[in-house]
């Protein structure tokens, strides 16, 4: 990747009367996609010259900057959005509950913008997503690409009529109706391959538990929360903001179905 992360500092000054260093102003990053132009954020203009080179710190009227490489997670927060990704805090907590490796055969329904599409194929050996939204999948495409990425299947694709068998490890399952989804979800993983359904209200999780076929284990429905802290000084709180419920995750597992007698 080519892309560059430039970072501006705080800037600090001690204060006699309080005894301390404070902070001017706010901690800001930029992911440059451009080095070949000049970048200008709140305060000043940065020079081409000062893009291209390695990473290095600098100084422009008394404000410090950082430039660095982009990393995957940087690009990966510049993805093209149409509609509510699953968030950070979720995503890896999904990737743990699926046991998804660099083996690993993920299928994915619905697609969105591909930002869970994304980070799955970056961990797993293949990807199968599937989206009925050509518009999603057009943009899912466009961020695969974006980020380097090949080994990811699009199948445009209602998962509520048909899916391949694919013989996958690992199912995520994020659809309005996924307890409609269920047979297909079967129908996708090897015996003993792991789902989990994505799904913001409690009442999608119960009708996924309430209506499971004998081929599915229900292992349980979790919810995620995290709650930054502000860490200056002396100072140690909670910041106002937290990132409280975004979703309930299901963890499902293909068993084999109808005992025998």
């Amino acid at each position: 990747m080519d892309s560059k992360v430039l970072i501006r500092l705080p800037r600090k000054q001690y204060v006699e009367e309080l005894g301390r260093e404070i902070s001017l102003g706010e901690f800001e990053k930029h992911v440059i996609t451009r080095t070949d132009q000049s970048y200008s954020d709140k305060k000043h203009t940065i020079t081409p010259e000062s893009l291209q080179q390695e990473p290095h710190r600098f100084i422009i009227k008394k404000d410090e900057y950082l430039l660095l490489e982009a990393d995957f997670l940087d690009e990966y927060k510049q993805l093209k959005r149409l509609a509510q990704i699953i968030t950070l805090k979720d995503l890896g907590r999904i990737i743990t509950l699926l046991g998804v490796t660099k083996d690993s055969v993920v299928v994915e329904a619905g697609t969105g913008s591909g930002a869970a599409t994304c980070y799955l194929a970056k961990v797993a050996r293949e990807v199968h997503s599937y989206e009925v939204n050509e518009e999603h999948l057009t943009v899912a495409r466009e961020n695969t690409e974006r980020l380097g990425i090949s080994n990811v299947q699009f199948h445009k694709t209602d998962v509520y009529e048909g899916m391949k068998d694919h013989g996958a490890d690992a199912f995520l399952l994020d659809v309005p109706d996924p307890a409609r989804a269920l047979p297909q979800v079967i129908k996708a993983l090897r015996m003993g391959g792991r789902c989990v359904v994505y799904t913001p209200n409690l009442t999608q999780a119960r009708d996924v538990a309430n209506s499971l076929p004998d081929a599915l284990l229900y292992e349980g429905v979790i919810e995620l929360t995290e709650r930054g802290w502000q860490v200056q000084g002396r100072q140690l709180r909670p910041r106002m903001q937290g990132l409280g419920h975004t979703s309930f995750l299901t963890l499902l597992r293909k068993i084999p179905g109808g005992a025998s007698r």
